[in-house]
């Protein structure tokens, strides 16, 4: 059987192939979608290059808004979906290995199945249902509404919506930035759910936070790396406090105004979820729970 850190690995390993290999087919449903809604809007009424506001108009919105959906939830993305809720079964499965070398014997109750299954159903109606809805599509027919009853020129329409749909400012589109956000957020948060419900029946209280780094990764995230590696590897939860007001190994993280938390956390993380929560949105990291037989001693004694 592998050992912790293998088992650690093989989880971060498992979490990012499976939220690459969903996310990779975005960019081509994107463009695919994008060429169908052109088509679309060419036959939109105008008067010169103007959009005019009429009831023909409005209707082929309203089309559009339909055939943007379908375009978005063909039989190919229903399957990637489904894949992906199969990482869900992987990530539990090795939470559990991960705990039974951590305590010698580990058997997971019936809440954990539990956890899993709202999970997947919340996931499934962010990626099939209301999410995709809110998120992407009632927002593109937003930018139609808006632009056809103000009358704008046709060719910032277009330009507008291949803005929304193939090219936002982060570089992606709208549907790419919500899936990638959405299937990297929840994946994460499920296993550091699974971790935190085994904390609770095992009553351990030492972490380490592991992940790699990216050119994206917030200052809070990047002071718990930095501190793993400046020898402080292993976490108290009692330091959880400290981490929330921005002390994190004697390191100062700036500071959101509007939540009193560390730039990028969740508005609402505290002490009791921040385990959960970790980094905030996007967060690819873990606190990942250890035994006390595995923290130095010299530490050991500072916790007591």
């Amino acid at each position: 059987m592998p050992n912790q850190e293998q088992l650690i690995q093989q989880l971060l390993k498992t979490i990012d192939d499976s939220v690459n290999s969903f996310n990779e087919q975005i960019p081509s449903v994107q463009k695919k979608a994008f060429a169908k809604i052109v088509k679309l809007m060419g036959d939109l009424d105008k008067t010169g290059d103007t959009v005019k506001l009429s009831v023909k108009n409005i209707k082929i919105i309203a089309q559009i808004k339909k055939e943007f959906e379908g375009a978005i939830l063909d039989s190919n993305y229903k399957k990637k979906v489904d894949e992906f809720l199969k990482s869900f079964d992987e990530v539990s499965d090795i939470n559990s290995k991960y705990f039974s070398a951590v305590t010698g014997a580990f058997k997971p109750s019936e809440v954990f199945e539990a956890i899993k299954i709202a999970s997947v159903d919340s996931v499934t109606e962010n990626l099939l249902g209301s999410g995709i809805q809110s998120n992407v599509v009632n927002k593109l027919n937003d930018i139609l509404i808006q632009n056809v009853t103000g009358s704008a020129s046709y060719e910032d329409l277009v330009d507008q919506v291949r803005i929304f749909m193939t090219d936002t400012k982060e570089g992606d589109g709208a549907l790419a930035k919500y899936a990638k956000t959405y299937t990297t957020t929840a994946l994460n948060t499920y296993s550091r759910q699974y971790n935190e419900t085994a904390v609770s029946d095992l009553g351990l209280q030492w972490y380490k936070y592991v992940g790699s780094l990216l050119t994206t990764s917030r200052p809070f995230c990047k002071a718990l790396i930095d501190a793993k590696q400046e020898g402080m590897e292993y976490v108290h939860k009692s330091q959880f406090d400290d981490f929330l007001r921005g002390d994190i190994n004697g390191k100062k993280v700036p500071i959101n105004k509007k939540t009193g938390l560390p730039e990028g956390l969740e508005a609402g993380t505290n002490v009791s979820n921040l385990a959960v929560k970790a980094g905030g949105w996007n967060c690819g990291h873990q606190f990942m729970p250890v035994s006390s037989k595995v923290v130095p001693k010299e530490l050991l004694n500072k916790f007591k």
